[in-house]
C-alpha cells in the first residue's frame, strides 16, 4: 500500500532532515552503496527489478556490470533513468528501512507497481505542493494528516471516481480550507476520497 504523509510548511521545516530527497538519495546512497555491510551491485532486489521491468522494460546487462541496463533495445547507464524512476527506487529502499521519501511525480505504471509491493511505500509531501497539479494516479493510497475542519484526519484515496457508490456518504463542505470537496465517509466509518477529488480540493478549493 502507498502511505502518504502530508506536511504543513512548519512541519516540513522541522522534519526536513528525517525525509530524503529522492535524487540525492539515489545518487549518494543507492548508486554507490558504500554504507552497506556487504559490497554488491545496486538495484538487484526483487522489488527494484520488478519496478524497472514492468514500467520501462529495463533489465541489467549482467551481474558483473553493476550499472549497464538495456532499455528499449538501447544500452545505457542506470543513472540516466528519469526522475520518476529514481524516486521510486529511492522510495523502495527508504520504505524498507521504515523511512519516508519526498514526493516526486511519476507515471501510473510506477505508482501501480509501488502500490502492489509486499511492504508499504512511505511518501511525504508538502500540502502546499498539492496545488501544483495531479498527485498520484493509477493506484489507491492512504493519506495521513489530511486537513479537514481544523483537524488532521486519515483518508483512503481510491483510484478513479467513487461518487456513484452507495457505500459512501458525502461529508459537509468546509470552505475555510476547501478540502471537504469530494470527501466521503464509508459505511465502515472511515474517510474516503478519490484521486480527482483530492486534485480539485487542493488545486482549486
Amino acid at each position: 500500500m502507498l502511505k502518504v504523509r502530508l506536511y504543513t510548511q512548519e512541519e516540513w521545516v522541522e522534519g526536513f532532515r528525517k525525509v530524503s530527497e529522492s535524487e540525492n538519495y539515489f545518487d549518494w546512497n543507492l548508486l554507490d552503496p558504500i554504507f552497506d555491510e556487504e559490497e554488491k551491485a545496486p538495484f538487484r532486489d526483487a522489488e527494484s527489478l520488478r519496478l524497472l521491468k514492468e514500467t520501462y522494460d529495463i533489465t541489467f546487462v549482467s551481474e558483473d556490470d553493476w550499472y549497464s541496463v538495456m532499455c528499449e533495445g538501447t544500452r545505457m547507464c542506470i543513472s540516466c533513468i528519469n526522475k520518476g524512476l529514481k524516486f521510486a527506487l529511492a522510495a523502495i529502499d527508504r520504505s524498507r528501512r521504515g523511512a519516508y521519501t519526498w514526493y516526486c511525480g511519476a507515471n501510473e505504471k510506477v505508482w501501480h507497481v509501488l502500490s502492489d509491493l509486499t511492504f508499504d511505500i512511505l511518501v511525504a509531501v508538502r500540502i502546499s505542493d498539492l496545488a501544483d497539479g495531479i498527485f498520484i494516479q493509477g493506484a489507491d493510497y492512504e493519506v495521513s494528516g489530511y486537513p479537514y475542519k481544523g483537524q488532521r484526519i486519515d483518508v483512503t484515496v481510491k483510484n478513479g471516481f467513487i461518487g456513484r457508490d452507495d457505500f459512501y456518504t458525502e461529508v459537509p463542505e468546509h470552505h475555510e480550507c476547501g478540502t471537504g470537496h469530494g470527501l466521503r465517509i464509508g459505511r465502515d466509518g472511515k474517510y474516503y476520497s478519490d484521486s480527482w477529488s483530492v486534485h480539485y480540493a487542493f488545486m482549486y478549493y
